[in-house]
């Protein structure tokens, strides 16, 4: 505007000062104008020496207005005049120029987005040019990050191997990428001219378009669905599809975007695993039923045990002792025979007692609570004192003994078992040394291999141990068999049963029962509840 007013004063004689005060105060607005603005702004005349620059200007470059009045464009901005020689050439042949570059003003280098506007008289002459520039820096970064974003999403779109597609208001697929493609069997070309109901399975249609309905009317921004798609050859996938609405400022659907999962062959493992379990409990029903058959057979036979075969023995036993009293106190080989025979007939029916216990066990379900371990044992030991008054037994009990969560009636008889077993193998042990304690899992020194005990388990272990004649740890498998036993009849009584009854008890409360031993050294049995 200065070098406009100038004008005036030197080629227009004719202009009043009224006019070219007009003129100075119209600039002088304009030029509270241009101090507002954030570019830059900057009057030049025709021999490129500065006439004017905003506030934005002047910050840029370093000066104050006076300080670049009548200096040159190259003597201010070196560097950019080397930047934009070519554009002030032409903005100063008429032409309005608008760049887009990199400048540097005063060391600073900036994304510069410009106008050169060439500022001319009434009369058509060229006067000087007018400089408008606009620091993008940040917006050229924020687009580049954009763009970037924008590739990246494209490239995630493309080679995703999830199905992607985007739907409008009705239905139709705008854009699709190739996995969509490769599960459906059509290209993209000829799936961007479907709408997705012609894709789904009859059976699956009502769902799928009523979903899609109230994600259209705003009645809900997300769904996903298992359902069939019908493929270009003919056939059906299973796929799982997750919709979701984006929406424009008033609410209406701008677009949809479905993410397509192929589940086929997981649905019909599901499908497999669902037949199997079906056609197990099927099975299980079968052997349930067979098992309850066996346990009345069972129960049949150990009536039979019962009944039917002490009735021999007892007619064994009168008989054998009618012919004792009959032979008027026999001697001899004939007296030998006969208590062979009083013998059998005792050992016969406390087999049967104990088949029939054994039998009992198996059947008889649990009633578990919480009861006090220590209490217990202490009950049984006293039992066992007053039984075997006679004997030197030393009994180590240990007073700390936990609470253990199961049938203490079963439990109760193991323990009994156990330390009956302790006190017939110490027999000729003096004093006998009977020991009952705990035990922590760490503390164990080996467990078998066939012990389901795991070293992480929170199990109870407790154990009796005594000091009598042990055995050996080679036989140790037949010692929780049935009438399996690791001593004569005639050295230590019993019919081997005690040990499988404890066993099953065990067994019963998840738990585990094992032993250690030497011969001549003493046995301990550890159980893990």
């Amino acid at each position: 505007m200065s070098s406009y007013i100038h004008y005036l004063k030197e080629h227009c004689p004719d202009c009043s000062e009224i006019t070219i005060g007009h003129n100075q105060l119209v600039a002088q607005h304009a030029h509270s104008i241009y101090d507002a603005l954030p570019s830059m702004v900057a009057v030049v005349d025709a021999d490129l020496k500065y006439q004017y620059g905003n506030q934005a200007f002047l910050r840029q470059v370093g000066m104050t207005l006076n300080e670049i009045i009548g200096l040159t464009v190259k003597e201010v901005c070196w560097k950019a005049f080397a930047e934009m020689e070519a554009d002030i050439r032409r903005v100063l042949s008429g032409e309005e120029v608008h760049f887009k570059k990199l400048l540097t003003l005063r060391n600073k280098t900036f994304m510069a987005d410009g106008r050169l506007l060439p500022q001319i008289c009434p009369d058509g002459n060229l006067v000087g040019y007018y400089s408008i520039v606009t620091d993008i820096t940040n917006l050229t970064t924020t687009e580049d990050k954009l763009k970037v974003s924008e590739n990246k999403f494209q490239a995630i779109f493309e080679e995703s191997s999830i199905g992607i597609a985007m739907l409008n208001a009705e239905g139709k697929i705008t854009t699709v990428n190739q996995a969509a493609a490769n599960f459906t069997g059509y290209s993209k070309a000829e799936l961007e001219t479907l709408t997705f109901d012609k894709l789904v399975h009859p059976e699956d249609l009502r769902k799928s378009i009523e979903d899609f309905a109230r994600l259209v009317n705003g009645e809900m921004d997300y769904f996903a669905l298992e359902k069939r798609y019908l493929r270009k050859e003919g056939d059906f996938l299973w796929g799982n599809i997750s919709m979701i609405a984006s929406r424009d400022e008033c609410g209406n659907l701008q677009y949809a975007l479905a993410i397509l999962e192929n589940i086929h062959e997981r649905k019909l493992a599901h499908q497999a695993l669902k037949e199997t379990k079906e056609n197990l409990s099927e099975l299980v029903q079968e052997q349930t039923q067979e098992l309850q058959m066996i346990n009345k057979d069972l129960e049949a036979f150990a009536y039979s045990i019962s009944h039917d075969l002490r009735a021999p023995l007892r007619a064994i036993s009168s008989f054998s002792a009618l012919l004792k009293r009959a032979l008027k106190n026999p001697t001899g080989s004939t007296a030998e025979y006969l208590d062979f025979i009083q013998t059998g007939v005792k050992n016969m029916s406390q087999m049967i007692d104990a088949l029939l216990e054994f039998s009992r066990l198996g059947r008889s379900p649990l009633t578990k609570k919480t009861f006090d371990a220590q209490v217990l044992v202490n009950e049984i030991v006293e039992e066992f004192k007053v039984s075997f008054p006679e004997r030197n037994i030393r009994w180590v009990v240990d007073q700390n003994l936990p609470n253990i969560d199961g049938d203490r009636t079963l439990l109760g008889m193991v323990f009994e078992n156990l330390l009956s077993n302790a006190v017939k193998f110490t027999k000729d042990s003096s004093p006998a040394i009977i020991e009952i304690g705990t035990l922590e899992v760490a503390e164990l020194s080996e467990v078998p291999d066939d012990i389901a005990l795991g070293r992480g388990q929170e199990k109870k272990i407790l154990f009796v141990r005594d000091n009598g004649v042990g055995f050996d740890e080679k036989q140790s498998e037949k010692l929780f068999k049935v009438f399996q036993r690791l001593h004569n009849y005639e050295e230590f009584e019993g019919v081997g049963i005690g040990l499988a009854n404890c066993k099953r008890i065990i067994q019963k409360h998840n738990g585990a029962i094992w032993a250690e031993a030497e011969v001549g050294l003493g046995a301990t049995f550890y159980m893990a509840l």
